[in-house]
């Protein structure tokens, strides 16, 4: 990344009894995305616009006919909001707002909002590592029993398929060496 480029940076801080401490750091400057009780959606969420853009493949999108990129991170009183583009040289914009608490029927709140410009597989590498120290950390069945509900296997490894050009559908033996590579680092 030259110095020209926003420096951005994906962290998993702590995972614990379904509470998530999670930032994202741009140009130096933290954003807390902490959430209670929901990360598997935002996480397959993220997975699938990550894939979106960095296979860029028309037609061959994540979840069908039509682009992932745009998301809501939900926990519980917090609303943050994605959405990627798809840009010109494998990059993608990255735009996350921070609308504060949100009650049912209340209008929301910008509290912040940032907007970057980054190698789509710059982003996508930095989710992978903090995923992979996750699973390797907590394993799938305490992941299952804090979350209640399953880490996104799938949406991680075709996203990781993507950056070795095999994109998704890839065959099992090569889900395995990816498996592999995810727990072994």
């Amino acid at each position: 990344m030259s110095a020209s480029e926003t420096a951005l940076r994906f962290e998993i801080l702590k995972i614990a009894g379904g509470w998530l401490d999670m930032r994202l750091h741009v140009d130096g400057t933290s954003y807390d995305l902490t959430v209670s009780s929901v990360f598997s959606e935002p996480l397959r969420d993220l997975c699938d616009c990550l894939y979106d853009a960095v296979t860029g493949d028309t037609g061959n999108w994540a979840n069908g006919d039509m682009p992932h990129f745009v998301f809501e991170w939900l926990g519980e009183g917090w609303l943050y909001e994605w959405k990627v583009s798809a840009l010109a040289e494998d990059r993608i914009r990255l735009e996350v707002g921070f609308s504060g608490n949100r009650v049912k029927g209340e209008a929301k709140y910008p509290v912040w909002n940032i907007s970057c410009e980054v190698p789509a597989q710059h982003v996508a590498d930095q989710v992978w590592s903090q995923c992979r120290e996750t699973i390797r950390t907590m394993g799938f069945t305490q992941y299952r029993s804090q979350w209640g509900s399953d880490f996104p296997l799938a949406q991680l490894l075709a996203l990781r398929a993507a950056h070795s050009g095999q994109g998704k559908g890839a065959p099992v033996a090569e889900e395995l060496d990816l498996l592999r590579e995810l727990m072994d680092g």
